[in-house]
């Protein structure tokens, strides 16, 4: 029997999903760091419990980035807060912009991870109401107590 809001469970269970996932990585994050090099832009990456983005001036052709990013074990220590700075490379003449923004990642866990506890204690809290059925959640007020509901066809007295 399909529940009566399929686009909910799927939304109730992908929070769940990429709450534990952003927690996983989180903790992950105290050990190792990894990134990816956006061509001639920037980078974006994880270390030490946050995200980071960092991006480069337009202007500032002569910067030359390493062409490797992998994963490597690293000893920072957390940060709990985010951050952002513009560092300036190079001298008077040249130059190089960049800007760079932190994220943390307990923050993006909290952003998905209140939404989807919320949906599950909500249609925990729903789902066993007097004269509703368990199912589906349908009114059952006014029924005969030996008819099954005529939404989904719960009997409640089979079950």
């Amino acid at each position: 029997m399909m529940s009566r809001c399929p686009i909910r469970r799927i939304v109730k269970w992908g929070g769940a999903a990429i709450s534990a996932l952003l927690l996983a990585v989180w903790l992950w994050s105290a050990w190792w760091c990894t990134g990816v090099e956006l061509h001639r832009v920037g980078e974006a990456g994880v270390i030490s419990g946050r995200v980071y983005i960092q991006w480069f001036d337009p202007r500032s052709d002569t910067w030359s980035k390493p062409e490797w990013w992998g994963t490597a074990r690293h000893s920072a220590p957390f940060r709990w807060w985010y951050e952002g700075r513009c560092i300036n490379f190079g001298s008077v003449g040249s130059a190089i912009w960049l800007t760079r923004v932190d994220i943390p990642i307990w923050s993006l866990a909290v952003l998905t991870g209140v939404p989807t506890v919320w949906m599950f204690w909500r249609d925990r809290r729903n789902r066993h109401r007097a004269g509703m059925c368990i199912k589906c959640g349908y009114n059952l007020m006014g029924l005969r107590t030996d008819r099954a509901c005529p939404e989904c066809g719960w009997n409640r007295n089979t079950d």
